[in-house]
């Protein structure tokens, strides 16, 4: 009951709790390593972060928050 439709469709040909858990463990490693890569870019775009010539206060409020944001949520 605790499991989602997608995880339990990935899970439902295992036939012992170790090839559930190793199953698991490929998926959300890969899910690991791609958010590390998501908050390093984000980090790079942070560090680099200045205002571009001709860009309004909104424009770049909004890039701003953006960043900080999506920092927020994967952290």
């Amino acid at each position: 009951m605790c499991l989602s439709p997608t995880e339990y469709n990935r899970i439902s040909s295992c036939e012992i709790a170790n090839k559930v858990w190793d199953r698991f463990h490929v998926i959300y490693e890969k899910t690991y390593h791609v958010n590390e890569i998501k908050v390093n870019i984000l980090l790079d775009q942070y560090e680099s972060f200045e205002m571009k010539l001709g860009e309004s206060i909104g424009d770049i409020f909004s890039c701003f928050i953006e960043i900080v944001n999506g920092l927020a949520y994967q952290g």
